[in-house]
């Protein structure tokens, strides 16, 4: 929780090509980041964005959906918790 929220999106894609190899087939990955596009996560960036912007990083869902297919895992669902998004991906 709250790592995926510092990262630049070339690192995230590092990460998910790593939980795709070292998965076992089925596992789970659970990440969360911050989406712009719901009112938590745009309020987080509104209120938080200017005095955070070193330490924050906004991602759209489709973005990261996009890196985890890519990587070879199939987003399961997601669910928002406050500023977050969680997604949970599964290796096929």
């Amino acid at each position: 929780a709250n790592t995926f929220v510092e990262l630049k999106l070339g690192t995230i894609w590092l990460y998910a090509q790593e939980f795709a190899r070292a998965l076992k087939p089925g596992g789970y990955a659970v990440v969360d980041y911050i989406d712009p596009t719901t009112p938590a996560g745009w309020q987080h960036l509104v209120t938080e964005g200017p005095a955070m912007a070193s330490v924050y990083t906004f991602h759209a869902p489709d973005t990261i959906d996009s890196v985890f297919q890519h990587a070879g895992l199939r987003i399961e669902k997601r669910h928002q918790v406050g500023k977050s998004t969680f997604v949970v991906a599964r290796r096929a």
